[in-house]
C-alpha cells in the first residue's frame, strides 16, 4: 500500500473513537437530564441498618422495580446498533476464490483494496496483498491440483469510468503468504485468470487493457512455465481485449472467450460493436474459431456483440453460457454442445 494509507491499527484507534463520541452523543442529553433531576430532587429518606450509622453516600440497591424507572436504563434501552463505516458505496468485491474440497479457506480481492483471506468460513479474515505495489483486483485463481499456487491478476476488470488499473500478474507459491510478480505488466486490466486443473504451470490470462486509449498488451495469454513466461495467443487489434474466458473443468485445452472492443473517453464511451465476438479453442489456444458473428448459424448473434461474459458448467463441459449486453436488457444464451 502507499504511504498514504492509514494503517489497520490507525483505523481500528479511529474506530473506537468514533464510536465512543456516538455513543457519548447519544446518552448526554438523557443522561444530564438524569443527573439534573438526581441533583435538584429531595434526597430520598434511607433507614439504617441496625447497629450502623446512616451512610449519606450510600447508593441505593439497584432491582428490577428501579431499573424500569431509571432515566439512565430508559436511555441504554433505547440505543441501537448502526454501522458507523465504511460508507463509501464505491468499494467493490472483484473476485472470490475458494480452495477445492475446503469451503472454510477462500479468498476476497477487492477493486482497489487488495486481498483478504479466511481460513475459517468468513468468521475472520487477514490482508495478505497489503505490502505488493498495486492493490486493484483483478482476478484470482487457485491451482486444484495444488491450492498452495495462487495467480492474481490485477487491475479491475470492469471498465466503469473510475475503475483501478493493475501492474500484470502475481504468484505466490505458499497459500498467499508472499508473492512474486510474473509479468504482464502492461496489461491495465486483467478480467480473469484460469489455472489448468491437471497443471499448476499453465496458465491462462484475459486481459481486458486499456479503457482510456487503445494497446497492444491485450487479448489472451497463456503460460506454460508458471509465469516464467508468456506468450500472446488471441488477438485482434489495439482496441479489441478480453471481457471474459472459460474452460472445461477437466480439460483446460478447451478454452472459450469473450472478446470486446471498448474505449472511455471522458465525455463518451465506445461499448461493443466492430470485432466483439465469442472465440473457441480446442487445443489450448494454438487456434480460435470465431463462433458469434460468423457465417454458420449457432444460435448466437451473427452480428457484432456487445461487452461479453462466458461460462462452462462445471458438472457437464458440454453446457457453455453466454451473456452479453446486445441490449438494452442484456441477453443470455445456452449452449448444449459445446458451442
Amino acid at each position: 500500500m502507499s504511504s498514504h494509507f492509514p494503517s489497520r491499527s490507525s483505523v481500528t484507534r479511529l474506530g473506537a473513537v468514533v464510536f465512543h463520541a456516538l455513543l457519548i452523543g447519544a446518552l448526554s442529553s438523557p443522561i444530564a437530564t438524569a443527573v439534573s433531576r438526581a441533583q435538584t430532587a429531595p434526597p430520598t429518606a434511607r433507614r439504617p441498618e441496625p447497629g450502623r450509622p446512616a451512610d449519606p453516600m450510600q447508593r441505593p440497591q439497584l432491582t428490577p422495580a428501579s431499573l424500569a424507572d431509571d432515566p439512565v436504563a430508559k436511555a441504554l434501552r433505547a440505543l441501537k446498533w448502526r454501522s458507523i463505516g465504511p460508507v463509501n458505496n464505491a468499494g467493490r468485491i472483484a473476485a472470490i476464490a475458494g480452495v477445492p474440497g475446503d469451503p472454510s479457506t477462500y479468498y476476497v480481492g477487492a477493486a482497489a483494496g487488495g486481498i483478504a483471506k479466511t481460513t475459517n468460513g468468513g468468521v475472520t479474515f487477514r490482508q495478505v496483498f497489503d505490502r505488493e505495489d498495486n492493490a486493484s483486483i483483478g482476478d484470482i485463481a487457485i491451482s486444484r491440483s495444488d491450492p498452495n499456487v495462487i495467480y492474481v491478476g490485477t487491475g479491475e476488470g470492469n471498465p466503469r469510468n473510475s475503475a483501478s488499473v493493475g501492474i500484470g500478474m502475481f504468484k505466490s507459491v505458499d497459500a498467499g503468504d508472499t508473492w512474486t510478480r510474473i509479468g504482464l505488466e502492461k496489461t491495465d486490466k486483467i478480467a480473469r485468470v484460469i489455472v489448468d486443473p491437471r497443471n499448476p504451470d499453465v496458465v491462462y490470462v484475459c486481459a481486458l487493457g486499456r479503457t482510456w486509449g487503445e494497446n497492444e498488451d491485450r487479448g489472451v495469454f497463456k503460460t506454460t512455465d508458471g509465469g516464467k513466461s508468456w506468450k500472446k495467443i488471441l488477438y485482434v487489434d489495439p482496441a479489441t481485449g478480453c471481457s471474459d474466458i472459460s474452460a472445461n473443468a477437466d480439460n483446460a485445452n478447451v478454452i472459450y472467450a469473450g472478446m470486446y472492443t471498448h474505449r472511455r473517453w471522458a465525455w463518451f464511451y465506445n461499448s461493443g460493436g466492430r470485432q466483439t465476438a465469442v472465440y473457441k479453442s480446442v487445443n489450448g489456444g494454438e487456434t480460435w474459431e470465431r463462433i458469434s458473428g460468423a457465417d454458420r448459424d449457432r444460435g448466437l448473434p451473427k452480428t457484432a456483440m456487445d461487452r461479453i461474459g462466458v461460462a462452462v458448467a462445471p458438472s457437464d463441459p458440454n453446457i457453455v453460457y453466454v451473456i452479453s449486453e446486445t441490449k438494452s436488457e442484456g441477453e443470455l444464451w445456452r449452449s448444449d454442445d459445446a458451442g
